[in-house]
């Protein structure tokens, strides 16, 4: 049994999801997803502390956290990923995943997203929504066209 039980809490940009059975110098290891979308373990003092607060995209060097295309990459990762998540029930609960490309490479991610027509003021959207988040599934639509669809 788990001392302190820190699942669903959120320290800075990290919300923890799960133990991870692990312990480092006699602390517990927890499993946080980063609000960037990247998975991150993280020990119990680290994260009641406040001595972490991300996954260290606080010190990316891409520059592009505030973006909306970075919010469309961590969105994605957390409907898929976070099971306290509002769209969770119709994307991770429903199996749909993020393919190992861009599961922890945002700036992979960037660069498909750029040569294949995204631009501000799209959004993304999965062609078969049976399917997963891949290069072979997605597109980018503005809020017009994408209304039109039942899901991203």
């Amino acid at each position: 049994m788990i001392m302190n039980d820190l699942q669903g809490l959120r320290f800075g940009r990290l919300t923890v999801l799960r133990h991870s059975d692990k312990r480092k110098h006699g602390y517990v290891v927890w499993t946080c997803l980063c609000a960037c979308g990247k998975f991150s373990e993280v020990r119990s003092n680290h994260l009641v502390s406040g001595h972490t607060r991300s996954c260290g995209c606080l010190q990316t060097k891409h520059g592009d956290t505030g973006t909306k295309l970075f919010r469309i990459w961590a969105g994605m990762k957390n409907r898929c990923y976070n099971k306290n998540g509002v769209k969770w029930e119709w994307y991770g609960s429903a199996g749909i995943r993020v393919c190992s490309e861009w599961i922890n490479d945002y700036c992979t991610f960037k660069e498909f997203a750029l040569e294949n027509g995204y631009k501000e003021g799209l959004s993304i959207h999965r062609k078969d929504s049976n399917k997963n988040y891949e290069p072979c599934n997605i597109e980018f639509l503005t809020k017009s066209e994408h209304g039109k669809m039942q899901h991203t």
